[in-house]
């Protein structure tokens, strides 16, 4: 319940009630229920409401769910299965957002809006994504996609948005996904998947045994309040990073190092645009795509008219981008991407499948700049001109995840038990000042990120192998700027070290040359914990896409939540299967630059 903070007037006491309130909890001393369900401030972003899950494989039998044909598969799971619930941290807060453990979430955190008290239905934003492997059995004349929905209209779900829309591939599976900004509001939400097959034997939604290798995976993470609930800061979250003897507290200062700060993390700048209509896209042209409806611009920074998003200040931003084709033979193949500051950063390009649209996405974390530009991209090879369809709509998203650069001293995860208590004495208050006011707000601030890609080419790739992918340059793509701010990152070993325990958002985008081989080519983006103990499959497998065969680079992407210890280590990997005679190399970083990002979310 991430409340607004007080705004600090001259004059007024600097007690210890005042502090709780602001950083720890709402009404802390009063009922049960206010003081153990109403967290705010320091309390309610170091652990922020996150969810992810799995759907384990029945034990016997079949190790999928039969999908219908040319239809929407919905809700996921059904059947006999039910969902496996890695973290549900929404107990904090009173209630489950899966309660009945069957893959429908709802918002249940009291004031998630910032200002509703009721525990269902507060009305935050939620950064969500969706993985549906689909054993399929269908060539590339067949699409498969997912969506995620938002409740039911006539007993028909919702689709809030469609991800890649993917071609189909006889010899291996496929996995679409979906990455998206929702209010649920008193809505459930959750993940259905596309089967634009009619044989037989219908294609199949898989699962592994223990959610580990090619499996099913939801994810949602609390992202802000609407706009219409939060505060637009006049800068970036500056804190202060420790407390001397000679300084004086004063109402500017806490405006400033408390209020301003918690303004920003409680809606930071985010973004959610979608197209109404079409584009007109050259042949092997880049092209903005027109995304004239605004869903949610928390910072205003958004421009209908040249379809162009600016940053208001500088950090590390989560950017997501999806943009639709035509099938059916109309377009051989199309990427995604954006421009940032007049540079396009691409995405794996996908075949056409030509029994239905074409869908493909853009994903990473991006060192912005303040008035840095960003533009949605397509670009398509059909020879002419072609236009992006209406339906499923084009989108981007956009969110600023936490400040970029060094970070001064060594900030540690909030201590979420402490609070103020009334003393006197100016060493006493110093002490507590710095141990927790400026190490607390500089961590949530300045959060461990990483952001690193590939400047030389990896070579020696075995076909159908999980193969660790090398990162060797460790910066930001757009600016070069700091891409460890907490020194976890191993030149050697090229995995990224946790500094700090929390739970980890990773992403990584692999691109691959097109395919030399033209039957059943595929590629997929994986991820490896070192705390895999007993797992089925050392590496988790996320977008699993038929690969080009001529062209532009194809590949795939990978997003998902983990818990790390410190100490735990991480690493991207990617396998190819049928793409060459012998062994395959990943795409020259001339063309595109396979890279990792990840950065802590909470405890």
């Amino acid at each position: 319940m991430p409340t607004n903070p007080r705004t600090w007037s001259p004059g007024d006491p600097v007690t210890a009630n005042y502090l709780n309130g602001d950083l720890y909890s709402t009404n802390e001393m009063q009922t049960f229920v206010a003081s153990q369900f109403a967290p705010t401030g320091v309390r309610f972003h170091a652990r922020r409401p996150l969810y992810k899950a799995t759907v384990p494989a029945p034990t016997s039998g079949t190790q999928g769910t039969n999908m219908g044909t040319n239809a929407w598969t919905s809700p996921i799971p059904y059947g006999p299965l039910s969902t496996n619930i890695l973290v549900d941290s929404s107990t904090v807060y009173g209630a489950q957002m899966d309660g009945a453990f069957n893959g429908q979430i709802v918002d249940s955190v009291a004031f998630s809006d910032g200002v509703t008290p009721n525990l269902i239905g507060g009305g935050g934003w939620y950064l969500v994504s969706a993985f549906t492997p689909i054993t399929n059995i269908n060539a590339g004349s067949v699409v498969y996609s997912t969506a995620i929905c938002s409740g039911f209209t006539s007993g028909q779900p919702n689709l809030n948005f469609r991800g890649t829309s993917q071609a189909g591939n006889a010899g291996h599976d496929v996995t679409p996904f979906a990455v998206d900004l929702i209010r649920p509001g008193g809505n459930s939400f959750f993940v259905t998947a596309y089967n634009g097959g009619s044989g037989s034997p219908n294609a199949q939604l898989k699962f592994s045994t223990d959610g580990s290798g090619e499996s099913f995976t939801f994810q949602a993470l609390w992202a802000s309040v609407p706009p219409a609930n939060g505060h637009i800061a006049g800068a970036a979250p500056a804190p202060k990073t420790s407390w001397l003897s000679t300084d004086t507290v004063t109402a500017a200062g806490l405006n400033a190092e408390i209020r301003d700060i918690f303004r920003v993390l409680n809606m930071p700048p985010a973004l959610k645009v979608q197209s109404t209509g079409t584009t007109s896209c050259a042949t092997s042209t880049a092209t903005a795509i027109s995304l004239p409806s605004v869903l949610l611009d928390s910072y205003s920074g958004w421009n209908s008219g040249t379809s162009t998003y600016t940053a208001p200040f500088s950090g590390i931003y989560l950017i997501s981008g999806n943009v639709f084709f035509p099938g059916s033979g109309t377009v051989t193949l199309a990427k995604t991407g954006v421009n940032v500051g007049g540079t396009n950063i691409w995405g794996p390009a996908g075949p056409d499948p030509s029994g239905g649209v074409l869908g493909t996405s853009k994903i990473g974390l991006f060192d912005l700049n303040a008035g840095d530009t960003v533009q949605l991209m397509g670009f398509q090879t059909s020879g002419s001109t072609q236009s992006t369809v209406s339906s499923p709509v084009s989108q981007l998203v956009i969110l600023y995840m936490g400040a970029k650069g060094a970070v001064t001293g060594s900030p540690t995860p909030p201590d979420l038990s402490y609070r103020y208590p009334p003393q006197g004495g100016s060493a006493a208050a110093l002490s507590t000042l710095n141990t927790h006011l400026a190490n607390d707000t500089n961590f949530l601030v300045n959060k461990p990120y990483f952001t690193g890609h590939q400047q030389t080419q990896q070579t020696g790739i075995a076909d159908g192998t999980e193969t660790q992918v090398i990162i060797d340059t460790i910066a930001g793509q757009v600016h070069a700027s700091n891409g460890d701010n907490y020194s976890g990152w191993n030149a050697t070993t090229h995995v990224y070290t946790a500094p700090v325990d929390g739970w980890y958002m990773a992403i990584s985008e692999v691109f691959l040359p097109p395919a030399t081989l033209t039957t059943q080519p595929a590629s997929a983006a994986l991820l490896q914990v070192s705390s895999n103990f007993g797992a089925s499959d050392a590496w988790d497998w996320y977008q699993h896409a038929t690969a080009n065969t001529s062209g532009q680079v194809t590949g795939a992407a990978a997003m998902g939540f983990y818990y790390l210890r410190q100490g735990d280590t991480i690493t991207p990997g990617v396998i190819q299967q049928n793409m060459v005679s012998g062994t395959n190399s990943l795409a020259a970083p001339a063309s595109a630059k396979t890279h990792f990002d990840l950065i802590w979310v909470s405890e």
